[in-house]
């Protein structure tokens, strides 16, 4: 008698750490017909997380944007088990199969179920998306424990990118890619760590890209409804710019090396970056865009060697941005904005130097 199958789908055979597992895609229409929702009560139970139902949405939200906006998008494969009964019939002299799954097999995923589920309720909300397919490897009839350590396996060895690498490469970022075409045609542009938020101690980069991003929106957060992205962009650049010249990036950049200079100077680290930002934003207060620039360049033009090392030395921002006794650096908002006050009071005055009285 033959055997009562559920979903045929095509599919390809592979073999890893001499485990055969198959391939396959599935429409989204299928996948919650085909992926048996994990609902046994205590984590040993089960080879994945608890689902997480915010980060579904976010994924949901993803889908939706992207067919809105009639932007690529990017749903990367499932990974899971088939425990049950399965038949495989070979196409030709090839590793490609038909794979035929029967009612009672049960398909729990260890990798992307917050995928699964933002796919499945986004084809209940738009039934367009039907039609589009998701890829899922499976392994076959593996044991609780084995999916457990697959599991761990694939977390272990996953790699979170930097945010400042995400920013950078983020096409739907309107400011990130504003900024990349700023400091793409500037000077500073060499010296720009795109890979990581804080630059590593060997690089031969000297600031964060996260850290110019940060402080680039701080200083647009209070632009008029009626501002125009030309004159952001201008803006901007007049803004990094003239902190180019302030700190004499290129200079020091010819005389030392960034990582033994930022051990000594604050300079370049990110809780002085944002902390022009915040200088910049509470300048905008009381001035006009061009009076700010030109306040920076005259500081920038005005101060000496000596005064601009003095300046950025550690004990300098004492109960500012930096512990009074271990001489580390305190990097939280509250820090970078009392770091931005003394900014902003050295910038309009015209002098290298922080009264600390007026900070408190």
């Amino acid at each position: 008698m033959s055997k009562p199958y559920k979903l045929e789908v095509p599919g390809i055979r592979v073999s890893q750490g001499g485990k055969e597992m198959l391939l396959i895609s599935l429409l989204w229409s299928q996948l919650e017909r085909f992926i048996t929702t994990v609902s046994h009560e205590t984590t040993l139970e089960r080879a994945q997380r608890d689902l997480n139902l915010k980060r579904a949405k976010n994924f949901t939200d993803y889908l939706r944007s992207s067919y809105l906006n009639k932007t690529p998008m990017i749903v990367p494969s499932l990974i899971g088990n088939c425990d049950g009964e399965y038949e495989i019939e070979e196409v030709g002299n090839t590793n490609m199969v038909m794979v035929r799954f029967t009612l009672a097999s049960r398909i729990e995923l260890f990798d992307g179920q917050h995928r699964a589920r933002g796919i499945v309720d986004y084809v209940r909300e738009n039934f367009d998306v039907r039609h589009y397919q998701i890829g899922i490897h499976l392994t076959l009839n593996e044991p609780l424990t084995t999916r457990k350590q697959f599991f761990s396996d694939i977390n272990n060895n996953a790699s979170k990118p930097a945010a400042s690498i995400n920013m950078a490469y983020d096409s739907k970022n309107k400011l990130s890619q504003m900024l990349i075409g700023i400091l793409e045609k500037s000077p500073l542009g060499q010296f720009v760590d795109y890979e990581h938020n804080a630059v590593p101690a060997k690089s031969d980069k000297w600031v964060s890209y996260k850290a110019l991003y940060d402080a680039s929106k701080k200083m647009i957060a209070n632009r008029p409804e009626s501002d125009t992205p030309a004159a952001m962009c201008e803006d901007l650049e007049c803004y990094w710019n003239a902190w180019y010249m302030l700190t004499d990036l290129e200079g020091y950049a010819k005389t030392c090396k960034s990582g033994e200079f930022r051990k000594e100077y604050l300079t370049f680290h990110a809780v002085t970056v944002n902390a022009f930002g915040w200088a910049v934003f509470n300048l905008l207060e009381s001035m006009p865009v061009r009076d700010v620039v030109r306040a920076i360049e005259q500081l920038a033009m005005q101060a000496t060697n000596s005064e601009r090392d003095s300046y950025f030395e550690y004990a300098n921002w004492k109960n500012i941005c930096v512990d009074p006794e271990r001489l580390t650096i305190k990097a939280d908002v509250a820090a970078q904005k009392k770091a931005g006050l003394a900014f902003a009071q050295s910038i309009s005055s015209g002098k290298m130097l922080i009264d600390l009285s007026a900070l408190n």
